[in-house]
């Protein structure tokens, strides 16, 4: 079977985990690595909420939970 090269498979696991399509287990059962914990549950990326939630999600990383533009 004809399989995509390194950097290929990465960018398509990459686009699978941000738009909640596969979990980051999935991809690495693929690549033949061990599961990891918190791996299981699917994911995407607040950046595309709806605008009418704007300033409902929760910020990510460092942002100032008291700073509603950062979120």
């Amino acid at each position: 079977m004809l399989r995509a090269n390194l950097k290929d498979r990465m960018e398509i696991y990459a686009k699978g985990v941000q738009n909640g399509l596969k979990t980051r287990n999935e991809c690495r059962q693929l690549e033949n690595d061990p599961p990891i914990k918190g791996g299981d549950e699917l994911t995407a990326q607040t950046n595309l909420a709806p605008l009418r939630m704007l300033g409902q999600t929760q910020g990510g990383g460092n942002a100032d939970p008291s700073n509603t533009l950062a979120q």
